[in-house]
């Protein structure tokens, strides 16, 4: 299995020439400022790439992304809705298995200024410590 692996690409997806995989994963920052209009683009552009399967994980730029996390009762729909869409597996905390193989995602990385997914420390070990 081969693995195209990107990320930070900030709404500049369109100029990305990727060489063709079996996975793509994107880890974190597809947007400039995360909002819904840019997500959605990025979820048009990333689910028309030619991959069998991709994976996508938000970073601190994907600020819609976290609004929509921590709704009560919305981030499993969320994730159901854009694997229906999109055909994409976001992963927010939890892993999937594609050919025996796990693949985890977090969002969440130590506080820098007021961006999305962040947690001291403290926090995030506990966090990662639930990492299977």
């Amino acid at each position: 299995m081969t693995l195209e692996i990107i990320s930070d690409t900030h709404s500049k997806h369109e100029f990305l020439t990727l060489k063709g995989a079996d996975v793509l994963i994107h880890c974190g920052d597809f947007c400039t400022r995360g909002h819904r209009e840019e997500i959605m683009d990025f979820l048009e552009w990333f689910s028309a790439q030619e991959h069998e399967h991709k994976i996508l994980i938000a970073g601190n730029h994907d600020l819609w992304l976290e609004e929509m996390s921590q709704q009560e009762g919305i981030k499993e729909d969320f994730r159901a809705f854009i694997y229906r869409t999109y055909q994409v597996i976001y992963l927010n905390d939890d892993s999937v298995s594609i050919r025996n193989l796990n693949f985890y995602g977090s969002p969440y990385s130590v506080t820098f200024y007021d961006w999305a997914f962040m947690e001291s420390e403290e926090k995030l070990y506990e966090r990662y410590k639930k990492i299977p």
